[in-house]
């Protein structure tokens, strides 16, 4: 059927757009580079630490800051459930069942809590201590 919006930029608002040249503006380009390469070394941090993880898996070779996860022998969205049992946004895949984030340098931050708090997590499912999830992805 038609697809209509009831603005002139459709689904795609220029905040963003305006958000990004603000950010150029302010960081440069050698500022950008360098904040990108400290993103991209925060994304294999992460990337080894939930391979470490027992049970878990990183999906592909993400070569951008978008990672997903899935689990081998148990449910990846009882890990999901748990950890936002814990205060953590979990983002959630249908195929392959999976948890994704989207990395910023705001995840970076938190990086070592998420991991301590996935691996103990994780070691619950695998045992059988957290119950079945609720949880479900939709999009």
């Amino acid at each position: 059927g038609p697809f209509r919006t009831p603005t002139i930029v459709g689904t795609r608002p220029a905040g963003g757009v305006a958000g990004a040249w603000a950010m150029m503006q302010f960081l440069g380009s050698e500022g950008y580079q360098r904040v990108a390469a400290e993103l991209m070394a925060a994304v294999d941090r992460y990337r080894a630490g939930v391979n470490a993880i027992e049970g878990l898996q990183v999906l592909g070779d993400p070569a951008l800051a978008v990672v997903a996860f899935s689990a081998e022998g148990f449910d990846v969205f009882e890990v999901a459930s748990e950890m936002q049992s814990l205060g953590w946004q979990p983002g959630l895949l249908q195929r392959p069942k999976a948890v994704h984030r989207m990395m910023s340098m705001l995840h970076a931050k938190s990086m070592q809590e998420y991991l301590r708090d996935l691996e103990t997590v994780t070691a619950r499912v695998r045992s059988g201590i957290a119950g079945p999830s609720s949880l479900r992805a939709s999009y």
